[in-house]
């Protein structure tokens, strides 16, 4: 199987439980009446969602969470790189070649 194909597949099973785990977290906010913008504004939730945790009333289970976006986010970002990163490769050797 050619690296492009199992750095997708690897792209989508860590997405999948990092879209559920991003869930989570802006249902705590909307929980404790955290506003954050709908549309377009991820980082600004995951800023207000860090805040909380860190200055307000959070328990163990949302610094838990918190731990667990950033390493399933960082590992998302490992292997949309290794994807992106397989495909030039692989188009590359294929120009490259007469």
């Amino acid at each position: 199987m050619p690296s492009t194909i199992v750095w997708w597949l690897l792209f989508v099973i860590v997405a999948i439980p990092t879209n559920m785990l991003w869930a989570r977290m802006l249902r705590t906010l909307r929980e404790h009446q955290i506003d954050y913008p709908r549309w377009g504004g991820h980082w600004s939730a995951l800023m207000k969602f860090r805040r909380f945790v860190r200055e307000g009333p959070a328990d163990v289970e949302q610094r838990r969470l918190l731990m667990w976006i950033y390493l399933a986010m960082a590992l998302a970002m490992l292997a949309f790189i290794g994807f992106a990163a397989s495909g030039v490769s692989a188009v590359a050797a294929r120009v490259a070649v007469p």
